[in-house]
């Protein structure tokens, strides 16, 4: 007997069919397909999960199809590895392209198709390289079970990343004095700026902050994407710890909705764009904050080692695209004034 977590069994009695739902705290309840324990209703399972809606078709899935390829990476280990939100990303891409060729053979799927499909979203490079990433995964999950003989997506290139290019914008210090301005101290909006900037972590990671977080002087988070623990220290006297108290933190998260409910990553994205643009500040987002607050550490001289140790990262690489942006003046002050010269 295979146990899942808010998995509800119903019998009807007039015709004996057995029937299963997915049912959780605060969300709609939802049939789920198929017997515990097939790919059908894993697929389904996951997508319930991850409070996402089943994809038109689903319980119809053409052998062999694009529809059972996806649903069996959806059912695979390396999908269920995948931290939470990565999982919703990579399935909301996917269900868009099954939208359009999801009944079409799998195997037939060569490496020209897929260029072309990588090619006709050019004007969007992200979007481009993102989908091919996810393309390739489930291809691979695809030919593991024989549903086709190679994956054909490896041999697609994608957009290269240009220098200077590179996604979210970061703050400028003169954006962000601009948005203090705007939202004064003790404001919600007030509290999510600096709870950004402050503890440099990212959206995902921001709205799960709890107060129960909060002891021995600072911030003990795992981090949702690559669930690394960390400790960020706080300073009694620093804006951080001053917004933390001023009265606009939710009673179990610090920051919640205006309905005192737990902030969504990307609802509470939508809502922190929403106020920037009524403060004039178009184009800045969530995650542009999470680069100021990384150029911050690298103009005050932290090291990448020092850098990583607040932000979460794994790799020097990944804080050389966010400190690249620091200010090559005051850096080059800096090193001229330890040689002395």
């Amino acid at each position: 007997m295979i146990r899942l977590k808010h998995v509800q069994r119903w019998t009807d009695k007039a015709t004996g069919k057995t029937y299963y739902y997915f049912r959780r705290s605060g969300l709609r309840r939802t049939r789920l397909a198929g017997q515990p324990g097939s790919q059908e209703f894993m697929a389904a399972y996951q997508a319930a999960l991850d409070g996402l809606p089943l994809a038109t078709g689903e319980k119809r899935t053409k052998p062999g199809s694009i529809n059972a390829a996806a649903v069996a990476y959806y059912n695979s280990a390396a999908f269920h590895t995948l931290a939470s939100s990565t999982r919703q990303t990579y399935r909301n891409i996917l269900e868009r392209f099954r939208r359009d060729y999801g009944d079409l053979p799998v195997a037939t799927l060569e490496t020209w198709h897929i260029q072309k499909f990588v090619n006709d979203k050019a004007k969007t490079p992200a979007a481009a390289r993102n989908f091919l990433n996810v393309l390739r995964c489930v291809l691979d999950s695809a030919q593991s079970i024989n549903l086709c003989k190679a994956n054909s997506a490896r041999a697609v290139r994608g957009p290269k990343r240009k220098r200077g290019a590179e996604g979210f914008k970061p703050w400028t210090e003169e954006a962000v004095n601009k948005f203090r301005e705007t939202y004064p101290s003790g404001s919600r909006a007030r509290l999510a700026l600096v709870m950004l900037l402050d503890t440099a972590q990212r959206r995902s990671d921001v709205v799960t902050m709890e107060h129960r977080h909060l002891w021995a002087g600072g911030l003990h988070i795992t981090q949702q994407k690559t669930k690394k623990q960390l400790t960020i220290p706080i300073d009694a006297a620093s804006e951080l710890a001053i917004e933390l108290t001023a009265g606009a933190a939710g009673k179990v998260f610090f920051l919640e909705t205006a309905l005192g409910k737990k902030f969504s990553a990307a609802g509470f994205g939508n809502w922190f764009r929403e106020i920037c643009d009524k403060a004039g500040l178009r184009g800045y987002s969530a995650h542009g904050l999470r680069k100021r607050a990384l150029i911050r550490l690298a103009e005050a001289g932290c090291t990448e080692r020092e850098i990583m140790a607040i932000s979460g990262h794994e790799s020097v690489n990944e804080v050389s695209v966010y400190v690249r942006a620091a200010d090559q003046s005051k850096l080059a002050i800096r090193a001229k004034a330890k040689v002395g010269t």
